[in-house]
C-alpha cells in the first residue's frame, strides 16, 4: 500500500493498521492481470472462533476498492484453527469468498488501475525489496529503490555477511538460519524433527545486474513458484518468485 501510495495510485479515505479499517494482509496479481485480495485470520480456540473471526475479515476484505471492479477476481478471508495434543477437535483450514454486505460504502482505499503496469511495478518492487531484505542486502536495496518508503526507514545498518547455498537446482546467496530443538519434536507417524533451518537466498545473476542499475521492472519475471511437493519432499517446502528470490523451510 505504501510503494502504490508513492506512486500516486491509491487515495486514502481513511488509514489504520489495526481493527476492522485495517487493509487484508496480502494484495496479488495472477497472470491475467485480475486483482485478489487475501484476509488471514488463526486461531488455537477452534473453528467456533474462526466464524467470529471472519466477521471482521469480511471488513477487512472490503476495505480496498478498485476505480475498475470488474479487474477483481477474488477477496478471501481464510481462517485457521491449530488444534493443540489435547484437543477434543481437529486442526481446520476454511476459504470464504462471501460478497461485500454493502458494494455501495465508502472504501478506505481506492485503487487507480487505469494503468495497470504501474500497479505491477509497484508490486514487483516490493517483492524485491521483501527478497532483497531478508537476504541481508540492505545495501543494494537502498540502491535499487532509494526513494521507497521502507527503504528510507532502515537504519543505517552494514549488509549481513553473506552466505552462498543451492537448492531447487540453483545456487543462491544470502541468509540461513539453523535452531537446534533442545529435545526432538516426534511426529504422529513416528518421524523425529531435531530442529528447523530457513533460508532466504538472492540469484548471483540478479544481484549482478541490479549492481549496474534498478532492474527493467516490466521484463522482470517474479510470478511465484512453488518448490517439489512430492513425497520425499514432505520435509522441506520452498516458494521461487522467478528466477531471482527464493525462500526455503526444512525440518532437521
Amino acid at each position: 500500500m505504501l510503494e502504490l501510495e508513492r506512486q500516486g495510485l491509491t487515495a486514502y479515505v481513511g488509514k489504520k493498521k489495526r481493527g476492522p479499517q485495517k487493509c487484508p494482509d496480502f494484495f496479488c496479481i495472477d497472470p491475467a492481470g485480475r486483482y485478489h485480495l487475501i484476509e488471514c485470520k488463526g486461531n488455537q480456540s477452534g473453528p467456533v472462533a474462526s466464524v467470529d473471526q471472519f466477521v471482521q475479515g469480511k471488513q477487512q476484505k472490503a476495505n480496498i476498492w478498485f476505480t475498475n471492479e470488474q479487474v477483481v477476481s477474488q477477496r478471501l478471508v481464510t481462517g485457521l484453527a491449530i488444534a493443540n495434543p489435547k484437543s477434543k477437535w481437529k486442526t481446520q483450514l476454511a476459504v470464504i469468498d462471501p460478497p461485500p454486505d454493502d458494494v455501495e460504502a465508502v472504501p478506505h482505499v481506492l485503487v487507480q488501475v487505469e494503468e495497470p503496469g504501474k500497479v505491477l511495478t509497484a508490486l514487483k518492487q516490493v517483492t524485491c525489496l521483501d527478497g532483497l531484505l531478508l537476504a541481508g542486502y540492505f545495501g543494494l536495496a537502498r540502491k535499487v529503490l532509494p526513494d521507497s518508503e521502507r527503504v528510507k526507514r532502515l537504519p543505517d545498518a552494514p549488509d549481513h555477511p553473506h552466505r552462498t547455498f543451492e537448492t531447487a537446482r540453483a545456487e543462491w546467496r544470502g541468509q540461513i538460519y539453523t535452531a537446534n530443538f533442545p529435545v526432538p519434536i516426534k511426529t504422529f507417524a513416528g518421524e523425529e524433527i531435531a530442529g528447523i533451518s530457513v533460508r532466504f537466498g538472492v540469484s548471483p545473476n540478479f544481484l549482478e545486474t541490479s549492481a549496474v542499475g534498478p532492474p527493467v521492472w516490466n521484463e522482470l519475471d517474479l510470478r511465484i513458484r512453488r518448490g517439489n511437493q512430492s513425497p520425499e519432499f514432505q520435509r522441506r517446502s520452498v516458494i521461487r518468485y522467478g528466477d531471482a528470490f527464493i525462500a526455503e523451510v526444512e525440518l532437521l
